[in-house]
Parts: structure tokens; C-alpha cells; sequence
């Protein structure tokens, strides 16, 4: 619906909804071919934050959530590993992204809730 976002578009729950998924995943241990998948959706949710497209952002953030559940399928002898460092840099600069947005829109002098996790 236009307009019904507010003037950047994305909304502070849709940011923290952000921040949310990025703690998860980055505590998570999946297979490398997992790490692909979770790339992908990474990338998505990247270029809407970048757009400023909340509808965009709210299917980023649902393709994220069904990779991200692909790590409780994990068979047993799969190899789990940590985020590796080409993951860890995305998370960050997406972390980076909505902490910058949340900080730009706040009224001055107050800090954002949830941005500094």
C-alpha cells in the first residue's frame, strides 16, 4: 500500500525484523552448500534494504527465513560449518545498513531501539 510506510519506506519493525534474522544466522552452523542458499537470500534482503522497498524486503525476509530453516534438516555425518568470512561480511553490512537507517530516522537525541545488537 503507498504510503502507508512512512516517508523511507522501510518500517522500524521490518529493520528489526532485519536485525533479528542477522543474530540468527549468524550464530548458525550449516552445510557449505546451505551457505548458499543463505547467501542468496542475504543478497535479496541487501537490495531491498538498498532500494528502500518494504515490499521487497518482506519477501527478502521470508525467503531468508525459509533458507534459514534449512538448518535443522542437517543430516547426520553433514558437515556444519560456521558462517564462513564471505557470509560474516554480508551480515555485517547489512547489519551496518539498518543500523544507519534506524539512526537517520530517529528523532535527535534518542537512540533507535534494537539497532546496537
Amino acid at each position: 500500500m503507498p504510503g502507508s510506510h512512512g516517508p523511507t519506506g522501510i518500517t522500524p519493525e521490518q529493520r528489526r525484523d532485519v536485525l533479528e534474522a542477522v543474530r540468527g544466522i549468524s550464530g548458525a552452523r550449516v552445510s557449505p552448500s546451505r551457505w548458499d542458499r543463505l547467501e542468496a537470500a542475504l543478497d535479496a534482503v541487501a537490495q531491498a534494504l538498498a532500494a528502500d522497498d518494504p515490499a521487497d524486503l518482506d519477501s527478502a525476509l521470508t525467503e531468508l527465513a525459509l533458507a534459514d530453516t534449512l538448518r535443522i534438516r542437517t543430516r547426520l555425518g553433514d558437515d556444519a560449518d560456521e558462517p564462513p568470512e564471505r557470509i560474516r561480511e554480508r551480515l555485517d553490512r547489512i547489519r551496518h545498513a539498518v543500523s544507519e537507517e534506524a539512526e537517520a530516522v530517529a528523532p535527535r537525541g534518542r537512540t533507535p531501539p534494537n539497532v546496537t545488537e
